[in-house]
């Protein structure tokens, strides 16, 4: 052993002394360099799994609110087309309750156009029988020549002819 101390020229005060020194350096390193470093990437490690598991976590709300946003929009479409189709169901009830009304007003009207139009015609049959009264008398009065009385009776009765020519 003596030998291979010779060779390499090694020293053991000099070896002791570095194996202080790296014992002393180790331990300066190791209390205010590693230990630190060591403490801030564990807590380092525990933020970003933290992090990942709120990511998780968020996502998997994301997809609950998702799915219940796409419920809630169902059950609103569905009620959005029932209320149109109630809607159109009361549109078309009224649309046939209005047509059936106006249908009921046109056959008053007409019924009413044809009540005024027969009184018309009586109030016109009338004057024309009063008129063709007055002109047989002016017409018998001027074939006799002299003034002719005549009786109601005979000028109905005679109206009464010219109506059935």
């Amino acid at each position: 052993m003596d030998a291979l101390i010779g060779t390499f020229h090694i020293d053991w005060k000099l070896m002791l002394a570095q194996i202080v020194n790296f014992g002393i350096v180790f331990f300066v390193l190791h209390r205010f360099a590693i230990k630190p470093l060591l403490k801030s990437l564990s807590l380092r490690k525990e933020i970003i799994e933290k992090g990942l598991a709120d990511a998780k976590k968020n996502e998997e709300l994301l997809k609950d609110s998702e799915t219940a946003h796409e419920k809630e929009l169902a059950k609103a479409r569905a009620e959005a087309h029932e209320l149109i189709s109630e809607v159109k169901k009361a549109a078309e009830e009224k649309r046939a309750e209005m047509v059936k009304g106006a249908e009921e007003e046109v056959s008053k009207l007409i019924a009413d156009g044809k009540k005024s139009i027969s009184e018309e015609k009586e109030k016109m049959i009338d004057g024309l029988q009063k008129e063709i009264g007055n002109l047989v008398l002016l017409a018998t009065e001027k074939v006799v020549g002299t003034s002719a009385s005549v009786s109601e009776d005979v000028l109905k009765k005679s109206i009464g002819e010219v109506k059935n020519i």
